[in-house]
């Protein structure tokens, strides 16, 4: 029966790190994807009123 358990046990941590994982990626992938639309969000501040890109 305890073996039972460990199995079970074993298997949901398993699961778990898979769901973490897969979680984590899509993370990673999103952000990827939001810098390659946009790579530079300074030079936007400046259409907005807000500081100026390079101040010189």
């Amino acid at each position: 029966m305890s073996q039972h358990k460990a199995t079970e046990e074993r298997r949901y941590r398993l699961e778990l790190a898979a769901v973490i994982a897969v979680g984590l990626a899509l993370a990673v992938i999103a952000v990827v994807a939001i810098l390659a639309v946009n790579p530079s969000p300074r030079d936007d501040l400046e259409e907005f009123g807000g500081l100026p890109a390079s101040i010189g």
